[in-house]
């Protein structure tokens, strides 16, 4: 909601079982899911459009760079480690298939009357306006103390560091 309200729109917080109605009758203009949920919900039919700005897609990190980020592992027979990286690897994996599948039936089907694909330059522009916003919700929300946002930058600058300013 953040997020939203930073670009200058009036989010309204809508449940599930609610939301294909709430798009029909205009309580809502629009809604944030994946292409998946909105193939499930046929959000495509009472949506005339879909903007693909990749936001929340997470980029694949070499070795090196997960390192960075995670730190060395040091027990790397657990189990439940193994599990949990192939558990997100696997859904990753099903998630861009579905989206892929998904995505050419709606441009096949001219389930919209336009699917957005925004530039390089409007996502910069998206991530400028947005990521204040989040970091200012995450902090008041999840991270009061600022511990995990100070790792979070200080892995991020040690992998520029590392990987990109050579």
């Amino acid at each position: 909601m953040a997020i939203v309200n930073s670009l200058g729109a009036i989010p309204t917080p809508v449940s599930w079982t609610e939301l294909y109605t709430s798009l029909k009758t205009k309580v809502a203009a629009g809604q944030e899911n994946s292409i998946p949920v909105i193939n499930f919900g046929k959000l495509y039919e009472v949506q005339d459009y879909m903007i693909l700005d990749g936001h929340g897609v997470q980029q694949r990190l070499s070795a090196g760079e997960r390192e960075v980020v995670q730190g060395p592992r040091r027990n790397t027979r657990m189990l439940s480690g193994r599990a949990a990286v192939q558990a997100v690897v696997y859904g990753r994996g099903i998630s861009r298939i579905l989206e892929s599948e998904k995505l050419a039936f709606f441009e096949n089907t001219k389930q919209f009357k336009e699917i957005y694909f925004p530039s390089t330059e409007e996502k910069d522009a998206f991530a400028k306006i947005a990521q204040p916003a989040y970091l200012a919700w995450f902090k008041k929300e999840v991270d009061p103390d600022g511990v995990w946002i100070g790792k979070l930058n200080k892995a991020v600058a040690e992998a520029e560091k590392a990987h990109f300013q050579k």
